[in-house]
């Protein structure tokens, strides 16, 4: 009777629990002998493979969820839109020239070539300061994902070293579905494989490689930044970057070490282009004075970690040294007609000057679209797997009453048995007497 007390007590733990996130229903095992049955363990119904494809699908959605945020916030720092950012700086300064070819000689015309030479040149420095605080951004956020690993892998330590000082602990179902929803919230950040021990405790390796934890041992990994890469290391030091392949920190390191370069250097190489082709063709005109410039209108620098984005610049010319008559021709407007026809040439790859920065804000928007396709797929493949899961080891109030219903039939059974037994004694007793 003691046994299908405590099967009772397992169940009724089983129906408090109905609601507890990553809990798993539990039986008590009952074992039969010749005189009888007797209590054994108390058995969880988790399966660790529909673990396992629950953290797979969440470390992808996790990955989605990220590139998605990362990337909304570089979209912002390379706007496409009539009056916005590089793209409208651009036909605005190459327009300049066009107006100036009316009025060659006018100084007001010259000065608003100048002005919106400084404005593309203070855009561009803008966008590079936008592109480069998003990198920033990322690594706080690389930095914050990697708190976050060590101290869910300290909370599994914690668990092992509970379970080592009272194997009752790992039998407590509300204790198991702490530390299973500590996995799953792992898994949001980084894959990795956890493989339970005899004891009761787990190993986590991170990436399946490098040991997380082991025993009541954690094992931190820590960022550093090296090359202008992002690094993240394990706790011998040793460069472990690449076993975070999803999670929302293998989606961070994608972007701070490849993506971000792909677009910061696209953008290098439009306002190194367009700064060099206008000062060529500058060159190649005369002034006002008619002598050859000796100045040339935009300056950057290439000096790492700086691009030509980030220093380009204005040199000091006045008025009169603009350069937009021809070399033959002296006090003429063919030089600026040559500067205002620079804007349609496929100067880059194939491509005019805002031809090239609209294919680079294209790449970001085909990126996130891509990832929002990530995100709704591994949203459907989350929801199923966790399906499966509930299916296998979720608690059902119908299957809850039904086993209730079992012990309770078995219970009487043996009181029936007993009584029968009581009244055999008393009739046996009787007889002896």
């Amino acid at each position: 009777m003691r046994v299908f007390e405590r099967s009772l007590d397992v169940a009724q733990t089983n129906v408090g629990n109905v609601n507890t996130p990553g809990y798993a229903k539990q039986r008590q095992e009952i074992i039969s002998f010749r005189d009888g049955i007797q209590a054994g363990r108390v058995i969880s119904s988790r399966d660790l493979y529909n673990e396992s494809s629950v953290w797979q699908r969440q470390s992808g959605l996790g990955a989605a969820n990220q590139q998605i945020d990362t990337l909304s916030q570089v979209e912002q720092a390379l706007p496409i839109g009539e009056n916005l950012g590089v793209a409208a700086s651009l036909s605005s300064f190459f327009a300049s020239f066009t107006q100036l070819a009316v009025s060659p000689n006018s100084t007001s015309a010259r000065q608003v070539v100048l002005d919106k030479a400084q404005t593309l040149a203070t855009d561009f420095n803008t966008t590079a300061n936008r592109l480069s605080r998003s990198a920033q951004s990322s690594e706080q956020e690389i930095s914050s994902a990697v708190s976050r690993i060590n101290g869910v892998l300290n909370d599994i330590a914690g668990f092992n070293k509970a379970v080592r000082l009272d194997g009752r602990v790992k039998e407590d179902g509300s204790v198991e579905s702490r530390l299973y929803k500590s996995l799953e919230s792992l898994s949001e950040y980084a894959d990795f494989k956890a493989l339970p021990n005899e004891d009761g405790s787990v190993s986590v390796y991170l990436g399946g490689q490098t040991l997380g934890v082991i025993g009541d041992s954690s094992y931190q990994v820590h960022s550093v930044v090296a090359n202008n890469q992002v690094q993240i290391q394990d706790a011998q030091g040793n460069d472990i970057t690449g076993q975070f392949q999803s999670g929302r920190l293998g989606s961070l390191l994608n972007f701070r070490n490849k993506q971000f370069a792909t677009y910061s250097a696209d953008l290098d190489t439009l306002a190194q282009t367009v700064a060099d082709q206008v000062n060529t063709t500058l060159s190649a005109g005369l002034d006002q004075s008619g002598a050859t410039p000796v100045q040339d209108l935009f300056t950057y620098s290439v000096v790492p970690p700086n691009g030509a984005a980030a220093t380009l610049g204005v040199g000091p010319l006045a008025p009169q040294d603009l350069a937009v008559a021809g070399a033959t021709s002296p006090g003429g407007n063919s030089n600026a007609f040559a500067l205002a026809d620079l804007a349609k040439q496929p100067s880059i790859n194939g491509y005019t000057f805002t031809q090239f920065y609209g294919a680079t804000s294209a790449k970001i928007g085909t990126a996130i679209a891509a990832a929002k396709a990530d995100q709704n797929t591994e949203t459907q493949l989350l929801t199923q797997a966790q399906t499966i899961r509930a299916n296998t080891s979720g608690v059902s109030l119908d299957e809850e009453a039904a086993y209730v219903l079992q012990i309770q039939r078995s219970y009487q059974a043996v009181s029936k048995l007993l009584t029968v037994i009581s009244s055999m004694t008393d009739t046996i007793m009787g007889i002896i007497r």
